[in-house]
């Protein structure tokens, strides 16, 4: 991840990617705040540099941020390729459920085995399932 050294666009990017996977590594739905709630305390908070520690957080913000830090599953479970392909198959779905156009789902791909790769790279999981599987709902 290059994060401190990229463009915003870039940073926004990556947040909305981290976003977009981020119902694939919930542990929980028990007391889950809103959906909404949820991607507006990651996007405007916890993956925004210049509002995380600088600007106090609404109770909203606060109480969505402690939720996901008590419910999210740890990197590591990304080994498994059944959570692997759950993260990535949220990759290829809009937020109302209909299918991301193919530019969309490439460009978040890219964002997410970079992202992953930068995992490995700080060995909070190892390599394997999430680098191997393919993007997007499994065939039937």
């Amino acid at each position: 991840m290059k994060w401190p050294g990229a463009a915003g666009n870039s940073r926004k990017g990556v947040a909305e990617t981290l976003t977009t996977v981020m119902p694939a590594m919930l542990s929980s739905s028990r007391g889950k705040p809103a959906d909404k709630a949820i991607r507006r305390a990651l996007q405007g908070w916890a993956f925004n540099l210049n509002r995380r520690d600088k600007v106090e957080q609404p109770d909203e913000i606060k109480a969505a941020l402690k939720w996901l830090a008590d419910n999210t599953k740890s990197a590591s479970t990304l080994a498994d390729a059944d959570v692997a392909r759950a993260a990535m198959s949220r990759l290829a779905v809009k937020l109302d459920g209909e299918p991301a156009a193919p530019a969309t789902v490439k460009r978040k791909r890219s964002v997410w085995f970079n992202a992953m790769e930068y995992a490995v790279e700080r060995r909070s999981r190892s390599s394997g399932a999430c680098t191997t599987q393919p993007c997007g709902p499994a065939r039937r």
